[in-house]
C-alpha cells in the first residue's frame, strides 16, 4: 500500500468518525429531513412520489436524494438509518477529495491543512449528519470543481448535473462550467450539453407530468411565506454566510483572499471557483430566504482550500528567508 493510498483511507475515516461522534453524542436530525424521509418511505412503499397519498406534490427540494433513500428504503432499510450511512459516506469521500485537491494544487506537505479544516469545521460537522442532502450536495461541488481542474470536463459536468439533481442551487455551478467548458472547446458543446439532457432530461420530464412543474413547490411556499413574514436584512445575512460577524471569519477571508491570490498566481486556478462561491455569497445575501446554516455548508470545503493556501504561501516565503 502506497502512502497516497494509506493517507486517503486514514482521512476517509477520520471525517466519519467526528461525524458519527457528533451524532452519537448529539443524536441531532433537522426537522426539513423529515420532509424527505417521508416522500422516500412514500415512494418505497408503492404510494407514488408524494408526501400526502394521492397529492402529487413536489414539497421536496432534492429529488436525488429522496430517490437514494427510498432504493434502500425498499428491503426494509429505515430511511434514517439511510441518511446517515449515505452523509457518513459522503463526507469521508469529501475529505479525500480536498486532500487529492489540495495535493494536485502543489499544497506539498501541507496537503493535510485543509483535509484536517474541513473535518473539524464547526459548521460543516452537524449539517453533514443532519438528515439532510447536505453532505451529498457538498461531495458533487467539491468532486466537480476537481474534475474541472483536471481537465475531466465531462466527470465535471456529470458532477455538477447531479448536484443540480439534490439541490436546485447545484445550477449555479452547472452552468457555469458547461458556459466555461463550451467557450473553451466549442466544438465539444453539443457533447457537453447531452450530459444534463441525459442525467436531468428523464426527471424534468417526469416531474412536468407528475407534479405539473420541475421546480419544487417548497420553494414558492417558502418565498411567499417569507415575503409575508419578512427575512433578515442583507447585511444580516452577509454577515451570517461570510462569518463576518465574529473576529475569525474577518481573518478567515483575509487567509482565503491571499491564498486565492498565490493559487492564481502560481498555477492560474481559482477562477470558476472564486465566481462561483461570491454567486452563492450573492444569492444568500440578496434572495428573500430564511437562511438556515446548513444551506452554507457546501461552498466550506473550497472555501477551506483558498484559506489554507495561504500557509503554502507563507512557508515558501520563510524557506526563501531562510536560504537568504
Amino acid at each position: 500500500m502506497t502512502s497516497l493510498q494509506r493517507n486517503t483511507i486514514l482521512i476517509f475515516v477520520a471525517a466519519i468518525a467526528v461525524r458519527l461522534a457528533f451524532h452519537l453524542v448529539t443524536g441531532f436530525v433537522a426537522d426539513d429531513a423529515f420532509i424527505t424521509f417521508r416522500y422516500a418511505k412514500n415512494l418505497a412503499e408503492g404510494h407514488g412520489f408524494v408526501y400526502n397519498l394521492g397529492d402529487p406534490v413536489l414539497g421536496t427540494s432534492t429529488p436525488l436524494f429522496t430517490l437514494i433513500l427510498a432504493l434502500f428504503a425498499v428491503p426494509g432499510i429505515p430511511v434514517v438509518t439511510t441518511a446517515l450511512f449515505v452523509s457518513l459516506v459522503c463526507s469521508g469521500l469529501t475529505a479525500t477529495v480536498v486532500y487529492r485537491f489540495a495535493r494536485s494544487l502543489r499544497f506539498a506537505r501541507l496537503a493535510f491543512l485543509p483535509v484536517l479544516v474541513y473535518i473539524l469545521w464547526p459548521r460543516s460537522v452537524p449539517a453533514e449528519v443532519s438528515g439532510l442532502e447536505t453532505a451529498l450536495f457538498t461531495l458533487l461541488i467539491i468532486s466537480a470543481f476537481y474534475f474541472q481542474h483536471r481537465r475531466l470536463e465531462y466527470y465535471a459536468l456529470g458532477m455538477a448535473t447531479l448536484a443540480t439533481a439534490t439541490r436546485p442551487e447545484g445550477c449555479l455551478v452547472l452552468l457555469l462550467l458547461l458556459a466555461y467548458n463550451c467557450y473553451r472547446d466549442s466544438w465539444r458543446w453539443l457533447s457537453y450539453l447531452l450530459i444534463p439532457a441525459i442525467l436531468l432530461g428523464p426527471w424534468f420530464l417526469f416531474s412536468w407530468y407528475y407534479f405539473g412543474s420541475p421546480v419544487p413547490h417548497v420553494i414558492t411556499a417558502k418565498l411567499t411565506l417569507y415575503s409575508q413574514f419578512g427575512v433578515m436584512p442583507w447585511w444580516r445575512n452577509l454577515l451570517s454566510v461570510t462569518g463576518w460577524d465574529h473576529p475569525p471569519g474577518v481573518v478567515l477571508t483575509i487567509a482565503a483572499i491571499i491564498g486565492a491570490w498565490w493559487l492564481n498566481r502560481k498555477q492560474n486556478f481559482g477562477w470558476l471557483e472564486i465566481i462561483w462561491l461570491l454567486g452563492m455569497i450573492a444569492f444568500f445575501t440578496f434572495s428573500r430566504t430564511h437562511l438556515f446554516f446548513w444551506y452554507i455548508v457546501p461552498i466550506n470545503p473550497i472555501y477551506v482550500l483558498f484559506i489554507c493556501a495561504a500557509f503554502p504561501l507563507l512557508y515558501d516565503r520563510i524557506g526563501f528567508c531562510r536560504r537568504n
